[in-house]
C-alpha cells in the first residue's frame, strides 16, 4: 500500500475543492447579474405604469383639450 505524503494529500484536497469554489463563484456572479436585470425590469415596469396613469388622467385630457394640437398628443404619447 502506497503511503501519501502531506504534500500529496494537500494537492488532492486542492484538486477536489477548486471546482467547487469556481462553480460557487460563478453562481454568485450570475445571481448578482440577474438581480440587477430584475431591478432594471421592475424599474421599467413602474415607469410604464406611471406613464399609462398619466395618459389616462384628467390632467392629460385637459392639456390636450386646451392646446388642441397633435403635438400635445405626441408629447403625452412619447
Amino acid at each position: 500500500m502506497a503511503v501519501m505524503s502531506a504534500v500529496d494529500v494537500a494537492q488532492t484536497i486542492q484538486l477536489i475543492i477548486a471546482p467547487v469554489v469556481l462553480i460557487t463563484a460563478c453562481a454568485l456572479v450570475q445571481n448578482a447579474i440577474l438581480g440587477r436585470y430584475a431591478a432594471i425590469g421592475q424599474y421599467m415596469r413602474s415607469l410604464t405604469l406611471e406613464r399609462l396613469q398619466l395618459l389616462r388622467s384628467d390632467e392629460a385630457k385637459i392639456y390636450i383639450i386646451k392646446n388642441g394640437c397633435k403635438k400635445s398628443i405626441a408629447k403625452f404619447h412619447s
